[in-house]
Parts: structure tokens; C-alpha cells; sequence
């Protein structure tokens, strides 16, 4: 990804889509399978849905990766159920679509691997 790309602070670049798919059985219909994803993963700009990157020899710096809940087509809300596709079936695989994307954090960016990582717990409702 050219580095001119970025040129403000919440701009976004390369958006990825991904499914995260849940096998349940013996689930009670309309309950909504989801995940809250944990709050120490959330990246210290406070930017919405944006997960903390590696840091350090190698890695990009000021800029995140942002995950958007294609459910609700908003950035993920960390701690917070995010709810899956509505599924009326008793079993099944229940999926949970997101989109991760590039997030400028900071006003000056520099070049390397932009990796990351959040925990994330299944949930119902």
C-alpha cells in the first residue's frame, strides 16, 4: 500500500471482508449468536472499532486496522455484543461477517506490517 495514500488522520484504505462462523446446536430460535470483542485490544486513539497494531522494528506506525460488524454496518463497539446474521433456525452455523480495513491514526504514517490482534468471546442474546 503507497504511503501517499494516507493523508489524514481517519482515512481508510483496502477494506478485506471475513466470516466468522459459529457451529451451535440445540439453540432456542431468534436468539442472536454473537461476540464482544475484548477492550484491551482497542487502539489508544480512540478511533471507532480500531484494534491496537504491532509495534516496534518492521511495523507500520500511525496506522490501524479497523474492523466494521457488516451486520450492523457500523465499526465493531469494543466490550459491547455485536450481533450476527439473524438466523430462525435451532442449529446451524450461525455467521458473523466483518469487514477489516486500513485506519489512518495518526497524522504522520511510516512504512511496514500492519498486524494485529483481539479476543473476542461468543455470545448470546
Amino acid at each position: 500500500m503507497p504511503l501517499g495514500k494516507f493523508t489524514r488522520i481517519g482515512h481508510v484504505e483496502s477494506a478485506k471482508d471475513f466470516n466468522i462462523p459459529l457451529n451451535c446446536s440445540s439453540m432456542t430460535p431468534d436468539v442472536r449468536v454473537g461476540l464482544t470483542f475484548d477492550t484491551a485490544a482497542q487502539d489508544s486513539s480512540g478511533a471507532p472499532g480500531v484494534i491496537k497494531t504491532d509495534q516496534g522494528s518492521g511495523n507500520a506506525s500511525g496506522i490501524g486496522l479497523q474492523i466494521i460488524n457488516r451486520t450492523t454496518s457500523a465499526p465493531i463497539a469494543f466490550g459491547s455484543f455485536e450481533p450476527g446474521t439473524p438466523n430462525s433456525a435451532a442449529s446451524g452455523v450461525f455467521n458473523n461477517p466483518y469487514t477489516v480495513r486500513y485506519y489512518q491514526t495518526k497524522a504522520a504514517v511510516s512504512p511496514g506490517r500492519v498486524a494485529g490482534r483481539v479476543v473476542a468471546t461468543v455470545s448470546y442474546q
